[in-house]
Formats: structure tokens, sequence, C-alpha cells
């Protein structure tokens, strides 16, 4: 498989809101098939910061030549869309 075709592999999201130590609410996101996680004081900071991870971990794996999971096969539509919003993501962080 290339890069981009692992990079469109749809990963199940789980997203939940908790009570940090801090006391206040945080947003939670995690990728468990890719073993990741990112917290955010928005839904959307913490969906953009678990991207971002998303696109290194994979990227980083493949160029190592390390094991990717692979749960479901890549949405072939959605290659370029979804490479190009992840690569932003990263930039961003």
């Amino acid at each position: 498989m290339q890069l981009e075709e692992y990079l469109a592999i749809p990963y199940l999201l789980t997203a939940y809101s908790a009570v940090g130590d801090d006391g206040r609410w945080h947003r939670y996101v995690e990728y468990e098939e890719l073993g990741c996680m990112a917290e955010g004081d928005h839904i959307l900071e913490a969906m953009d910061r678990i991207e971002a991870m998303r696109v290194r971990l994979i990227t980083d794996r493949y160029e190592r030549g390390e094991e990717i999971a692979v749960p479901r096969p890549p949405l072939r539509s959605a290659q370029r869309s979804l490479e190009a919003r992840g690569r932003r993501a990263a930039e961003r962080s």
C-alpha cells in the first residue's frame, strides 16, 4: 500500500467530555486502533490535534517500514481530500 492509501483508512474515532484534574471540562478524542489520544478545551481543538497525530503516526511508521493497523480498507474516493486535510492539520500543530 502507498502512504496515501494508509492515510485514507477510516479509523473509528471515540469522543467524550470529562472533568479534568483542574476541575474544568475537557474534550477527549481517541483512535484506539492506532493507540493515540488527544484532548482540548473544545471538541474541534481535540479533533485537530488527533488528526495531526494520526497523520504523523502513520507517516512515521510508513517511513520506518513498521506495521500500520488496517482494520478496514481505505476510502479510495477520499484519499486526496483526507491527505490534504491531514497535512494542513499537521502543519498547524
